[in-house]
């Protein structure tokens, strides 16, 4: 019988050499996804630092579902990790490799492959996604991979990485090469074709509030950073289901939404909020999520639609709730524009009902000044749907989303 194989990535884009981490009142929204999901948790893996793991079984025994929860590049004594300290492109490299092995160390033919992923984790998941696509898994049948050979995995993941990194369109071969310097050996070696299990499709790809310039924010002036951008802003024929959650009221350049193309099967999502008010990480005791709650009901919700075994408990968000700004003044890295998106019609973007619900919702709704960080009540106006308005409501052209 095939199983839901689920991999989610979280990190917030902090700034250069900056990570928040979440403590657990403020886990972000990929994490309470993780949590929602049914299993059990692996009690090994509560002993690492930022992942774990968890599987679902029937009341036969059988395996229905497995995930795993990385944050950032996961627990920082992972070995792989550890090989690449101080490598420029680990953290982006760390990520997409551990999610690349896990999801090979359980794949059979036939099984569901989700990836979820929140700011840096949409970058790692976006990549994940591209990757399979392009390259496959590795094949576990003939490769046995287990808890003994980890390394091995890894290592062979990395090579599959180089492969698919050199063979992307438009990308400068002597960057790849200045970045493959400071890399161990391993990944220059070839991976054999019966290592490798082709055609491999993804089920789901769901991220809240992708970001920066292909992926990766403006802040990384290295132009070794081109190593890693995204190679295009299409989502696979071969992913199933695409799912984007995009924040409306973020206004820090380099944190400008990357956007899919197009196509069937894709919803992409407005909401009220700057960009940790889509993907969590604030005060969860308090109304603080209520504006993340709100996308995590709808993400939840969806996947659930698409067949995630996950529980429904109860999710109390709203519209209403505080609208956070967290660029109070701008620093010398952080300048600000108002995000601009295509008409509707020109795009699979939607609007959520809760969007309208705000710009309906008065003259007291709480919000963050971007002056000097106080807290204050007023109307709800959002700047980068000015266009989109008529009359201070939102244009009847655009379809919503519940």
């Amino acid at each position: 019988m095939s199983k839901n194989i689920v991999f989610c990535a979280d990190g917030v884009w902090g700034g250069p050499g900056h990570d928040i981490q979440h403590s657990p009142v403020r886990a972000g929204n990929v994490y309470q996804l993780f949590m929602a999901l049914r299993g059990e948790v692996d009690q090994n893996s509560l002993l690492l630092a930022n992942e774990q793991e968890k599987t679902w079984r029937g009341t036969d025994g059988e395996v229905l579902q497995v995930a795993k929860y990385i944050h950032g590049v996961g627990d920082p004594n992972n070995a792989f990790a550890n090989g690449l300290e101080g490598a420029f492109g680990a953290r982006f490299i760390v990520p997409v490799v551990r999610g690349f092995t896990f999801i090979s160390r359980h794949y059979q033919p036939g099984d569901r492959i989700w990836l979820i992923g929140f700011s840096r984790g949409a970058y790692t998941v976006r990549a994940l996604a591209d990757l399979i696509l392009d390259r496959g898994l590795l094949n576990n049948a003939s490769l046995r991979f287990s808890g003994d050979n980890q390394r091995d995995a890894w290592q062979r993941a990395a090579a599959v990485w180089t492969q698919y990194r050199a063979h992307a369109p438009h990308l400068d071969g002597e960057l790849l090469e200045q970045v493959l310097y400071d890399l161990p050996g391993y990944f220059l070696h070839r991976p054999k074709p019966e290592d490798t299990i082709a055609n491999v499709p993804v089920e789901a790809v769901a991220v809240f509030d992708t970001v920066g310039k292909k992926g990766i924010p403006a802040y990384y002036h290295d132009k070794r950073a081109d190593v890693f951008r995204f190679a295009s802003s299409t989502l696979g024929a071969r992913v199933k289901y695409g799912l984007h959650a995009v924040a409306i009221d973020e206004e820090r350049v380099e944190l400008g939404p990357v956007l899919w193309e197009p196509r069937d099967r894709l919803l992409q999502v407005l909401f009220a909020g700057i960009h940790e008010d889509i993907g969590g990480g604030f005060d969860r005791e308090s109304d603080e999520s209520a504006l993340a709650n709100t996308a995590l009901r709808w993400m939840r919700d969806v996947l659930s639609d698409l067949g995630l075994s996950i529980d429904m408990y109860p999710i109390a968000g709203s519209g209403l709730g505080p609208l956070h700004c967290s660029w109070f003044p701008p620093t010398f890295w952080q300048n600000t524009a108002t995000r601009r998106f295509p008409m509707p019609g020109h795009s699979s973007l939607m609007i959520h009902q809760s969007v309208i619900d705000r710009i309906n919702g008065g003259s007291a709704l709480p919000f963050q000044s971007p002056l000097d960080g106080s807290w204050k009540r007023g109307e709800y106006h959002p700047a980068a749907l000015r266009k989109h308005m008529t009359a201070g409501s939102i244009a009847t052209t655009w379809s919503v989303a519940y």
